[in-house]
């Protein structure tokens, strides 16, 4: 739906963008005509249109709880529903857009009934192969597909002006009622848009163009301009009927007086590869977000915990014996099974021990042939540090040494002293 109004969107303020900036002001009457309608049924057909394309995203779907494509399989009898009794926002908006589209249909069948019940209660007469109907309402002329209607009093008193009568001629013999039908059928889908009421209007002010050009092949501008000046204070309420009083401002006027230009050759060739040009862009705009979404949803093999998980039912196994699967959104009173175990690795074979077993003889022969190389590239340790009381000793003659050297300087070496006496013996008594 929203995809739809979007597109839609972008199609009428383009197609209608172009109309109102380069087509509005020319004397292209005919073409302007089938121009406002193909884009107003261009509009819906390419809104419909989908263009399957492939997104490519920096992270997987799967993680999303949302986007999460995986499904367990459990029993009809452990899932849980909880009724919902509110409507979320997008139901809202659907609701609200059926019901403007029901009532906009109810005013459209309500207008045709009425116009087609004062056809049929009125009397009808035929003048220059144009059908009047005799109506007893006060109203201006408007026509209605091959029925002009007028004011009874009127046309027998001879008021109705002869240029009046071949402008609503005119509408009847290009079927502009045909326009109109098909624009409020449109109206109808796409109310919501209001570009769509603005192309209403320009059909209508086109028709009037149509007619107006039709009735200054036959008589004079001015003739013609005081006719409908003498018309403007009149009021007509028909609805989806062609009538002089619409739109009766400046503009129609104007373009009266107007004259062909170049320029209107130009906006013509120019809007005719519009539609292709927009089809394309639009076409263009999708492709240019390509990936592989089915690529990431069947190499992701993670899947995230989701907060409301749409379980698959496995087939046979519900209450009823269903025939195909349904999917049922769990609620939050759902009893869902923890996964099962993975399944033990089977044990390896003989092969593959015999392989495994020459795999670890080769890599402990490579890794000893590299220390190895690398032992004899490595100079030879130094030599380990003395033990503590080997220094002592040889600092202590390294001292003697140099006192020995000290007394030869001096003079000789004075000897020792003598020992001293032993003790005397002890007399016993």
């Amino acid at each position: 739906m929203i995809t739809f109004i979007i597109k839609s969107a972008i199609c009428l303020t383009i197609l209608y963008g172009f109309y109102h900036f380069f087509l509005r002001n020319t004397k292209a009457f005919h073409f302007n005509r089938f121009y406002l309608l193909l884009s107003s049924v261009y509009a819906i057909f390419i809104s419909l249109i989908t263009i399957r394309v492939n997104i490519n995203l920096p992270f997987s779907l799967n993680n999303l709880w949302f986007f999460n494509t995986s499904e367990k399989i459990i029993s009809a009898g452990q899932i849980k529903t909880t009724p919902v009794s509110t409507f979320s926002f997008p139901e809202i908006l659907i609701i609200i857009y059926i019901s403007v589209s029901l009532v906009l249909l109810f005013r459209f069948a309500a207008n045709i009934y009425k116009i087609v019940r004062l056809m049929r209660s009125s009397t009808k007469v035929v003048v220059s192969n144009t059908r009047l109907v005799l109506v007893d309402n006060t109203t201006l002329p408007f026509s209605f597909f091959g029925y002009v209607f007028v004011n009874r009093s009127d046309y027998e008193n001879g008021k109705i002006e002869t240029e009046i009568f071949i402008h609503e001629q005119a509408h009847c013999i290009q079927y502009h009622s045909i326009d109109i039908l098909l624009i409020e059928t449109i109206k109808i889908i796409l109310w919501f848009n209001p570009i769509i009421w603005l192309i209403d209007k320009a059909i209508q002010l086109n028709h009037e163009y149509l007619a107006d050009n039709q009735v200054l092949t036959n008589y004079t501008l001015i003739d013609y301009q005081k006719t409908l000046v003498n018309l403007v204070f009149r009021n007509n309420s028909t609805y989806l009927a062609s009538h002089l009083n619409y739109s009766l401002t400046k503009k129609r006027l104007v373009m009266m007086k107007k004259k062909k230009s170049r320029a209107e050759i130009l906006s013509i060739l120019a809007a005719i590869p519009m539609f292709l040009f927009l089809g394309l862009a639009i076409a263009n705009a999708q492709e240019s977000a390509k990936t592989k979404i089915s690529q990431l949803k069947q190499t992701d093999t993670l899947s995230t915990p989701q907060p409301a998980e749409y379980m698959k039912v496995k087939k046979g196994e519900s209450a009823d014996k269903a025939g195909t699967d349904q999917k049922h959104p769990v609620g939050s009173g759902a009893i869902i099974p923890p996964p099962p175990p993975p399944p033990p690795p089977p044990p390896p074979s003989v092969k593959e021990k015999m392989v495994k077993k020459d795999e670890r003889k080769v890599k402990k022969m490579q890794y000893e042939s590299q220390l190895k190389s690398a032992g004899d590239m490595m100079p030879p340790p130094p030599p380990p540090p003395p033990p503590a009381k080997v220094k002592q000793v040889k600092k202590a003659e390294s001292n003697a040494k140099t006192e020995l050297g000290k007394n030869s300087e001096e003079g000789p070496i004075a000897p020792p002293p003598p020992p001293p006496p032993p003790p005397p013996p002890v007399k016993e008594d």
